[in-house]
């Protein structure tokens, strides 16, 4: 095995050469769309991950307007990150002018325009990466506090996109603390509905190891390894005709979340004072050792998260401690 330039890592990589030979089909997926360290990237492989491409809504749609306008820039993404032979999954994240319509409903008048342009753009991405297996985050979307008969005929409504790809990406990101049973009750609704849409395509959780941003008291702090491992694991379990999720994707935005939340001004002020931000600035500063680089905090953190949905989605003991 490599070593590695980070002191101590080499540890931590030891410890996370997962064994799946015990499967007699294939273990449950683990993706990664972690922002994170060449070091890390690199053992990915060995730990049974697979990095999964995530597209953003710059690439194809740079003004937030739900149109598929900027097909070149989308060419130029393609090129610059996949092969014209890539097969493994391909994530297209756009929200920004397109989710508040779906929420709405078909009765929204721009609804059946959204999901037209939606479908335009899986197959213009298919035709180009005919290989690739597409899909898109937060498909079918949820309604936490309102998974009723209007959230159900919206999400059917959509059929054509979800028709249209090649597998599902739902996220069940882990909203309150103090009632998982709740979020396992919500989520699981979600899942199964995921579930009976896909038919044999998969279905990947999207996933994040901090609470949701919409919790005002323990938003974007982590999640207590013990409800985490326990929340994908009973997800996993959530059952449609025989069938389960196939995976889960790992997503976390730290490098930027970091970098915003502590970029300054001339004047030695920081440049975004909204509770957001600032709650931001806490939680690295809690989380983060005195003087310690970004690199080397992402090095404890990242095998640490994994180790952990290794633990959830294959039921290998993580035996790594919290950093």
């Amino acid at each position: 095995m490599r070593m590695c330039r980070v002191a101590g890592l080499m540890v931590v990589l030891m410890s996370l050469v997962w064994q799946t030979a015990a499967y007699a089909e294939t273990p449950p997926l683990i993706l990664s769309n972690l922002s994170t360290t060449e070091e890390i990237e690199e053992q990915l492989d060995v730990w049974g991950v697979a990095r999964t491409p995530l597209v953003y809504s710059a690439a194809f749609d740079p003004l937030g307007t739900g149109t598929f306008e900027r097909p070149d820039l989308m060419e130029i993404w393609l090129d610059n990150h996949l092969e014209d032979n890539y097969e493994g999954f391909l994530v297209l994240d756009w929200e920004e002018g397109v989710m508040t319509h779906l929420a709405a409903g078909p009765s929204d008048p721009e609804f059946a325009r959204v999901v037209s342009e939606m479908v335009e753009l899986l197959e213009f991405v298919r035709e180009r990466r005919p290989d690739a297996k597409i899909g898109y985050y937060r498909m079918p979307w949820n309604e936490y506090w309102s998974q009723d008969d209007a959230w159900r005929a919206a999400v059917a409504a959509a059929s054509p996109v979800l028709d249209a790809s090649d597998a599902l990406f739902p996220s069940v990101y882990d909203h309150y603390g103090d009632r998982p049973d709740r979020d396992d009750e919500r989520l699981g609704v979600l899942v199964r509905l995921a579930l009976e849409i896909a038919g044999e395509r998969p279905v990947i959780l999207y996933t994040m190891h901090r609470y949701h941003s919409g919790n005002k008291t323990l938003g974007s702090r982590l999640i207590n390894a013990d409800e985490y491992v326990e929340h994908i694991a009973h997800l996993m379990q959530v059952e449609y005709g025989g069938r389960h999720p196939a995976g889960v994707v790992a997503w976390a935005e730290e490098p930027y979340w970091y970098r915003a939340s502590n970029s300054k001004k001339r004047s030695g002020r920081y440049v975004r004072t909204d509770p957001t931000w600032v709650r931001w600035r806490e939680v690295f500063a809690s989380e983060m050792a005195p003087g310690e680089s970004l690199d080397d905090y992402l090095n404890r953190l990242h095998p640490w998260i994994l180790c952990l949905l290794n633990e959830a989605v294959r039921g290998e003991p993580c035996h790594m401690k919290e950093p």
